[in-house]
Formats: structure tokens, sequence, C-alpha cells
């Protein structure tokens, strides 16, 4: 992906450096009892994940990208493009949806305008 890209127009995702093999891991929890227990499941999961963030750096195996589709409400996907790769979609929203209807009035999602 990362090699087809620059003669395809670029890559908004900001994965151009990577030039080494990746993991992608989606985990979920299933809960039937209540919300507390959920709560606990939860935060079972971001400890798993915080702990092979931790592995992949000490292998130098570390990348900031978050696959969109895979992505927890807590994460923040669009951020993890890189701050250039993001005003250009700010900008590019801005020209197509001046109003910011899609950012604002669109429920649910991940929006450019929520990226810090």
């Amino acid at each position: 992906m990362t090699a087809v890209s620059p003669r395809k127009g670029g890559n908004i995702l900001g994965l151009a450096d990577n030039q080494e093999n990746a993991i992608i891991m989606t985990a979920g929890a299933a809960v039937l009892s209540d919300e507390a227990a959920l709560a606990v499941a939860m935060a079972e999961l971001q400890m798993t994940a915080a702990q092979m963030k931790e592995m992949s750096k000490s292998m130098n195996g570390d990348m900031d990208f978050i696959y969109i589709n895979y992505a927890d409400a807590s994460q923040d996907p669009i951020g993890s493009y890189g701050p250039d790769n993001v005003q250009y979609m700010r900008d590019i929203a801005t020209s197509y949806d001046p109003d910011g209807v899609f950012q604002s009035r669109i429920p649910g999602g991940f929006k450019v305008s929520r990226v810090v």
C-alpha cells in the first residue's frame, strides 16, 4: 500500500513513511450482565492495547496509525493520520461543506472537526 500510494496521488492515512510490516488488532467484549461488568471488560481491553503498544515500541515497530474501521470511540483514528493530512481533510471539508452540516448535524462517527 505504501509503495503504490505515491504513484496514485498520495496516502491520506499518513502511512507513506511506513516501510515495515504492521499488525492491526481488533478486540471486543460481549457482556450479558450489566454496565459495571462492561466497564471492567473495556478497561481490560484498553490495558491490553496499551501493553501491545509498549511491546511494539520496544521492538521498534510502533506506529501511530489507528485503523478507523476497528477504532473504539475512545480513540482518535483521524488524528493518527498526521497533522498535514488532518489539515488537508479540514480544508476539503470546508470547501465542500462550508456550513459544516456533515461535521455537526450528522450524528455519530469520527469527524475531522473533532480532531484535537
